[in-house]
């Protein structure tokens, strides 16, 4: 965490460490705490202060100086208290994924515990959690639920002697309908038409998500490795139906349908170019009246490559009885790809095309059968490089889980008592109001800066843990109300819950696709600011322990306000970066700043590029000269900024708190006075491992931390 000179201090002259910092540090080097002259505080008896003070103590390395590397001082010795850490397949470890951790095994217990209280959407939610964990009942289900289906539509050719013929546009509908809008051939979405009418829903039309990677289809030598995956995660499903429906189908059919398929996918693949940058592959808006001319410019009279795209978006969208007409627009990514799919189908046999829908199915959703067949797909995913979650079952089945805003209901209703949001709230408000100050007194703003600079900071508000219709269990429930439970029946309630998750989404506002979007993953531990709104996000895993401490003990507030607190000035920091300070408290339009303001405020950045593009990173060195590589100041900037931002302002807010209240110890700490354990406590909710090993290229290295930084900045 950065402690350089920050963006409110009244002095632009100096890129210097802050001296107060500075001596809080010398003292900690120099060894003893400053106690209270009228004798030792009482330690802090509550449990939770012992398991911090513990938790803290065993991560620092004394041995070194704290004004040389405060980190070490703080978490060097954080490896030796995590032995298990070299073993696993993680490359990292933090703070942060600790505490998702235990938010985890938290939801695990409620998931696996009945009440009498609970309300009707989380009894559901246990249900279809018990069906997800019932190996024994899908091992003895095994793959009938995919067989009926198969049934239905004519049957699969590979693993049929006799092959009842049907259109392959029939069964592709089918199937695009049962998978919520994704096709072989194409995926369709509903999103808000933001720019036209926010308020209105278009259907986007973009090339399908292929489940073997394009490199691997096209280049089969260099990645033979995969390719043998990918046969022998075909030949493994194919035998387990031809077991199943005992029957027995020459291998030489077998391998000529296969490589006829991969022909099929190579040219979908090439068609597509996923490996080309996004931004090339833009937009077009097109009627539905537009793109079916196109299509049929392109495939003449051919009945085998047609595409009635009017029947497509219509059986798509009339899961919730809307009607729409040829004079519907779509929205159509990369429609190159959607100008050569008919030149593909033509030049490929009938068989193989059914061969190849039916595969994408049924190797979709081979994973919601049996554990056998759940682990081949993990295995093959794995070999694919795109499934990257081993997840114990119990934790993908909350993950997958259709009831999740119940889940999370529960989860506050038990983790996240009103205390945390009122602690929270006043941690919030005392620096907002530290960093008003800081404002008032910088020398470098003009007053019409400094004035909307406040005003943008004090409308600054917090969403914590989840949005407050989550909080309200009648609005829960009647969230849910319409998607039943069938008892027993796990695969069932698979396929009404991506019917009924691409319902919503043909339904559902702006606001609504903003919330699901924001909310995704809302039991991760993380936090952010969202420019348009001026609004910090914080997930309920970042308000719970190690991250966030409750208790009756004033020391708590201080280990709070040196840990969560420097977190929530960093978030509010975000809302003068240079990504986000252009956003006016009331119009995107409006400069936040006057010119003259800016150009003082080029002379801080241009200190704070300095300063940092001056350290080295730990630990990593370049090959060829063996000198340290440096920090990249510039790139790093936003973040250097408002971490510097978030610990200065915490700090000031906590010195004011602090002169009403009287600290206990924290046991095991004793020997550090206050001011000293702020700055502790700020570094301890940072600690973060990086496992290297020789297995690790510079590049991969570089790679997963980058990775987890933007992970924890998003």
């Amino acid at each position: 965490m950065a402690v350089g000179s920050v963006i409110f201090w009244n002095d632009i002259r100096t890129c210097t460490l802050n001296i107060n910092i500075l001596a809080h540090l010398t003292l900690l080097a120099v060894g003893q705490s400053v106690w209270h002259s009228s004798g030792f505080p009482p330690l802090c008896n509550e449990p939770v202060c012992w398991n911090l003070g513990r938790d803290m103590k065993n991560s620092m390395n004394l041995a070194v100086n704290p004004c040389e590397d405060f980190y070490e001082f703080v978490c060097g010795n954080w490896i030796n208290v995590l032995p298990g850490f070299t073993n696993t397949y993680t490359y990292s470890y933090d703070q942060m994924r600790r505490a998702q951790e235990l938010a985890n095994y938290r939801l695990k217990d409620i998931m696996e515990t009945w009440t009498f209280q609970e309300i009707n959407s989380v009894r559901k939610a246990k249900e279809w959690y018990f069906m997800c964990t019932d190996d024994a009942t899908l091992s003895q289900k095994g793959i009938d639920p995919i067989e009926k289906i198969l049934q239905n539509v004519g049957g699969w050719p590979t693993i049929l002697p006799h092959w009842d013929h049907r259109d392959w546009q029939d069964i592709n509908n089918y199937y695009t309908t049962l998978s919520g809008g994704e096709s072989p051939f194409y995926k369709i979405k509903a999103k808000p038409d933001l720019n036209y009418d926010p308020e209105n829903i278009i259907l986007e039309l973009s090339p399908p998500k292929f489940l073997t990677p394009a490199k691997v289809l096209l280049d089969p030598i260099t990645n033979e490795r995969q390719f043998n995956a990918y046969e022998g995660f075909f030949r493994t499903i194919v035998d387990t139906f031809m077991q199943s429906s005992n029957v027995y189908i020459d291998r030489e059919v077998i391998t000529r349908d296969l490589v006829e398929m991969l022909v099929l996918e190579m040219f979908l693949a090439k068609t597509a170019k996923h490996d080309k940058p996004v931004d090339s592959t833009p937009s077009i808006r097109l009627t539905i009246s537009e793109l079916q001319y196109r299509y049929n410019e392109r495939n003449g009279n051919n009945p085998k490559s047609q595409i009635n795209w009017l029947d497509v978006l219509q059986k798509a969208v009339g899961i919730v009885g809307v009607e729409i007409n040829e004079s519907e627009e779509v929205e159509v990514i990369d429609i190159d790809y959607f100008d050569k799919l008919p030149i593909v189908l033509y030049f490929t046999n009938e068989r193989a095309i059914v061969n190849h829908v039916h595969w994408q199915f049924v190797s979709n959703w081979i994973r919601y059968t049996t554990p056998i067949l759940r682990e081949a797909f993990k295995n093959f995913t794995n070999d694919m490089g795109s499934y990257t979650n081993n997840l114990p079952r119990w934790q993908e089945c909350i993950e997958m889980n259709p009831y999740n805003r119940a889940i999370i209901y529960e989860y506050i209703n038990v983790y996240v008592p009103d205390a945390t949001q009122s602690t929270f709230e006043r941690l919030l408000n005392n620096i907002k109001f530290a960093m008003d100050q800081q404002i008032s007194n910088a020398n470098w703003m003009d007053e019409q800066s400094k004035n909307a600079t406040r005003s943008k900071l004090m409308s600054v508000s917090a969403i914590l843990g989840a949005p407050t219709m989550y909080r309200n269990r009648t609005e829960v429930d009647r969230f849910y109300e319409d998607l039943l439970i069938e008892p027993g029946e796990f695969f069932e309630n698979i396929k009404k819950q991506k019917n009924a998750t691409f319902a919503r989404t043909l339904i559902k506002n702006v606001d609504d696709h903003l919330e699901d979007k924001l909310w995704n993953d809302m039991f991760a531990a993380n936090a952010y600011h969202l420019p348009d709104q001026n609004k910090i996000y914080f997930y309920s895993a970042m308000l719970m322990e190690p991250m966030f401490v409750l208790g009756s003990s004033s020391i708590l507030e201080l280990y709070n306000s040196g840990g969560i607190g420097s977190i929530i000035g960093h978030e509010v920091g975000h809302g003068f970066d240079d990504n986000v300070r252009k956003y006016h408290e009331r119009s995107h339009t409006i400069p936040l700043w006057t010119e003259a303001t800016n150009k003082q405020f080029a002379k801080i950045r241009s200190c704070f590029i300095k300063q940092f593009s001056s350290y080295d990173i730990p630990g990593i060195k370049n090959e060829t000269t063996g000198q340290p590589f440096k920090e990249d100041g510039e790139k790093t900037f936003n973040e250097n900024l408002v971490d510097a931002i978030g610990l200065q302002a915490a700090f000031a807010a906590f010195e004011a708190e602090s002169k009403n209240l009287q600290f206990e110890k924290l046991p095991y700490m004793e020997q550090f006075d206050n001011n000293q354990l702020f700055f502790i406590s700020g570094a301890s909710v940072s600690k973060f491992l990086v496992k290297i090993t020789l297995l690790i290229t510079l590049k991969e290295l570089y790679a997963v931390v980058i990775a987890e930084i933007q992970e924890f900045f998003s």
